[in-house]
């Protein structure tokens, strides 16, 4: 088994060389050392994280570490209800498999057999709700 270990803001800019915008957290996920993926994200209030980029090199995609950067984050925010985002039309499947809701009127217009090409620039708003109760904020829109 590959040694993991995981990295916060601070030792990335100090250690790494990372340039950080105000506001955004991130956690970076090493294996044996080798920086191989990371999560941008920022605290939205009432519990929720809303995720600005996860991005993993790809020699090390569909192996679990997004996964677990997203474990690491509600490890580090215990009360966190929800993930929310706006995903590129190339990761909505990967959201979708990861149980995201996605905001009904930007998600009409998807299509999976349509090229990404026709999607580019398109962000499609969406909420993974960590606990039953939390619903996305378009359920509770009057």
């Amino acid at each position: 088994m590959s040694k993991i270990a995981y990295l916060n803001t601070v030792e990335l800019v100090e250690e790494h060389d990372y340039m950080i915008l105000g506001g955004i957290d991130i956690i970076a996920i090493t294996v044996e050392g080798e920086i191989v993926g990371h999560v941008e994200f920022r605290d939205d209030g009432d519990n929720e994280i809303f995720i600005e980029m996860i991005e993993i090199a790809p020699s090390y995609q569909n192996q679990g570490y997004s996964s677990l950067l997203l474990k690491q984050i509600v490890n580090n925010h215990p009360d966190t209800v929800a993930f929310n985002g706006e995903s590129t039309y190339e990761a909505v499947s990967y959201w979708k498999a990861n149980g995201a809701k996605f905001e009904p009127s930007s998600i009409s217009d998807y299509q999976e057999d349509v090229k990404p090409k026709l999607f580019e620039g398109t962000l499609f708003p969406f909420v993974v709700s960590l606990h039953e109760e939390h619903a996305p904020y378009w359920e509770n829109a009057n």
